[in-house]
């Protein structure tokens, strides 16, 4: 019969209260299990069974690993990876060499424990997307980005806006001026240098809206407006060029054969001596000026005058009138004079007073040079104005009779403060026309 050895045993709760001898083994009858001792462990070793061992080719555990504060997890025959807890932070640690990845087959999420909050998303075939306080932010897009709000930032430096860019594109200073092709925005005039395009050299800005409508406007706080803009230029597809004021309301336009067309309100020239230059065309040799630089029209009042002592009291009638339109320097003239009696018909030539400007100065000194013509004169008291004239530099103009009354072919003559009649009513009546010309 072969020889057997029997060890002492016991329950695990009998082993719990039991302390072995060094080297001595005894059998835990619950567990079915070798408990070796050391002499001072109550209870003693258990050692494990074959079942509960997990090989080292590999298995499947059914339970939890527990480590300890700072007790690592380590992979790789340098341990390069390491997980582990320090009793404050929790760390994945890629010690060694390579990256570290992370893969999914689908989409990867980074947020709160329990999920209550989303700090990333990584969808599959799509975008990724950083939350702030579990709201969306950025996400990327099949052509760049898409920011959800503002973006603020302590710097900006770039050599252009594409990767053909040689050197710095856009400038945006201190005073957030901005500059295109221009390093010093802030340089030009302070009411033009929020933006500023070039630098010296020939160039421009393009707005390119093939036949369409193309804009450059101005906006403005205006309460009665009702657009979107005040005023600006615009392009048609039918290369009209239009300027717009108040509103939008096209004031101007340059068509495409070079007319020009003043929508509403006048053409104003606000600089003396300044006007329309004809220089295109052909000139005379004598020519002195090519600049229509005046236009004006209004009334006048006319008077009788004397080339000594002006009539006095004079009543006028409702038959005074005066009428002028000046072109450059000619002036064109109409006026009616009549009276319902004087005081005192005053002494000297007769003369018609009051006209809106003064002929032109020239060394001839009083001679004669524009001539008025008389279209009316009824209740004189004998001889008829016939004719006027205007003299170098003066405003008045003589009025002139025929020389004799039975031979108007002889000549003219002045008449004088005594062929006007200082009582009555409707007398002496003259209406006359005609133009002379201004310095």
């Amino acid at each position: 019969m072969a020889t057997q050895v029997q060890l002492r045993g016991g329950t695990t709760s009998e082993h719990s209260t039991f302390t072995g001898a060094v080297r001595e083994v005894t059998v835990d009858t619950t567990k079915d299990t070798v408990v070796v001792h050391d002499g001072s462990t109550a209870g003693g070793i258990p050692l494990a069974k074959e079942a509960s061992v997990l090989p080292l080719a590999g298995g499947t555990m059914t339970g939890d690993v527990s480590l300890g504060d700072n007790v690592k997890a380590k992979f790789g025959a340098g341990d390069d990876l390491q997980i582990y807890h320090d009793g404050a932070n929790s760390y994945i640690q890629d010690a060694g060499t390579g990256s570290l990845y992370i893969k999914a087959d689908n989409d990867i999420f980074l947020s709160r424990n329990g999920n209550t909050e989303v700090y990333l998303k990584c969808r599959i075939d799509g975008a990724v997307t950083l939350y702030h306080n579990d709201n969306e932010k950025l996400a990327t897009t099949s052509t760049g980005v898409d920011v959800t709000g503002s973006v603020t930032c302590d710097d900006f430096t770039s050599t252009g806006i594409d990767d053909n860019a040689t050197s710095t594109a856009i400038t945006i200073d201190a005073s957030e001026n901005v500059g295109i092709g221009n390093n010093s925005p802030s340089n030009n005039h302070a009411n033009a240098n929020n933006l500023v395009v070039g630098n010296g050299t020939a160039g421009g800005i393009a707005n390119y809206v093939g036949t369409g409508l193309g804009w450059y406007a101005f906006s403005r706080d205006n309460a009665n407006n009702s657009d979107a803009f005040d005023g600006g230029i615009s392009y048609d597809g039918s290369r009209n060029l239009m300027f717009h004021t108040n509103a939008g309301s096209e004031r101007m336009r340059i068509d495409s054969s070079g007319n020009v067309n003043v929508k509403t309100g006048n053409l104003v020239i606000g600089t003396s001596g300044k006007g329309i230059d004809f220089s295109a065309d052909a000139n005379n040799a004598n020519m002195t000026s090519e600049v229509l630089d005046d236009y004006e029209e209004g009334t006048w009042t006319p008077e009788y005058g004397c080339s000594t002592t002006d009539p006095s009291g004079v009543t006028y009638d409702n038959v005074v009138f005066g009428t002028y339109v000046k072109i450059g320097k000619q002036v064109f003239i109409s006026g009616g004079i009549r009276h319902d009696g004087m005081s005192s018909a005053g002494s000297g030539s007769l003369l018609i007073k009051g006209f809106p400007f003064s002929a032109e100065s020239s060394s001839g000194g009083g001679t004669p040079r524009y001539a008025l013509s008389v279209s009316q004169a009824e209740s004189w008291s004998d001889l008829h104005p016939v004719s006027m004239f205007m003299r170098y530099g003066g405003d008045t103009a003589d009025i002139l009779t025929a020389a004799s009354s039975t031979n108007p072919q002889k000549g003219r003559t002045n008449l004088y403060h005594t062929d006007l009649q200082t009582s009555g009513t409707n007398q002496d009546l003259i209406t006359f026309f005609g133009h002379y010309q201004v310095a």
